[in-house]
């Protein structure tokens, strides 16, 4: 009440009702939940909100820029959320009312917007390979992983797990003669992926050995004799030769002598001389018999 009398006493008054609002409004987060893990596309809300004459709604984004709303329920706004780095995100939710009283509640959410660190160790680049499956060996870091798989020249997908093992022999065996293309995949809880190939060669052309010298049925005698090969093949590995099945002697031309100390320990009569050649199919033999 408002009250005025003038100088003979009489007094006058008006009064007026108001109402007093010292409560806070409440808010409580049913949604997102603390440390919930999100990724690149925008999260949705929801709250609850209790208050007489709730008068505005707001949310920031690690103290950021105000987002105003009118429903307890909706998205948060993609530009502010593709602001936020990598890692901890604050969101503050605020409420005033008429009486401008402010209440605000705040949740701490992870985003991870990087894919897997995926490196292919072994097998390298252009490395080649037979008929026999192979292993594998990758560096992998990520915190959230979901999912690892390999696919050979566009294929079936092969999951795994770990960072090592082998190649799947059926997929292998799929795979042509020359260049074959391996891609690694690894993609994490939130759909982040990534991917990295390596080019691997296969070989399964085995070598081709023709004896040119010496001649079949040839008679030799004490001094050791001289032999002439012709080898067709990608990529020889290794050259040798044995005297009736006995010791292995490597050699690297296509052109020489055989070992007198074994040619010596061969007796009077026939004798096998086997050339061998492989590479990384395998290995093949030619043999002939010759005569001491």
């Amino acid at each position: 009440r408002f009250y005025a009398n003038d100088s003979l006493g009489n007094i006058a008054y008006k009064e007026v009702q108001v109402l007093k609002d010292i409560h806070l409004p409440i808010i409580t987060i049913i949604n997102p939940n603390s440390v919930q893990l999100f990724g690149n596309d925008t999260i949705s809300y929801e709250l609850n909100v209790l208050g007489n004459d709730i008068d505005y709604m707001w949310y920031t984004l690690n103290d950021g820029e105000k987002h105003f709303f009118s429903e307890t329920s909706g998205t948060l706004d993609q530009t502010a959320w593709d602001i936020c780095g990598n890692g901890s995100v604050s969101i503050k939710f605020y409420a005033n009312n008429s009486a401008s009283n402010v209440a605000s509640v705040e949740v701490s959410v992870f985003r991870d917007i990087f894919p897997p660190n995926l490196t292919i160790i072994h097998p390298f680049e252009g490395q080649l390979y037979g008929n026999n499956t192979f292993a594998f060996e990758l560096s992998l870091l990520e915190g959230n992983l979901d999912r690892t798989w390999y696919c050979l020249n566009g294929g079936a997908n092969y999951g795994f797990s770990g960072t090592s093992g082998f190649i799947n022999q059926v997929a292998w065996d799929l795979c042509g003669n020359g260049t074959n293309i391996i891609r690694f995949y690894a993609n994490d809880s939130l759909g982040n992926l990534k991917v990295d190939e390596v080019t691997v060669n296969k070989d399964f052309t085995l070598p081709i050995i023709s004896i040119i010298n010496p001649s079949l049925s040839q008679l030799f005698g004490n001094d050791t004799i001289s032999y002439e090969l012709n080898v067709l093949g990608n990529d020889i590995d290794y050259l040798w030769y044995t005297l009736n099945d006995g010791e292995k002697h490597f050699f690297s031309e296509t052109s020489g002598t055989l070992d007198q100390t074994a040619w010596d320990i061969c007796g009077n009569g026939s004798i096998s001389i086997k050339f061998y050649a492989n590479n990384s199919a395998g290995e093949v033999f030619e043999e002939i018999i010759v005569y001491k």
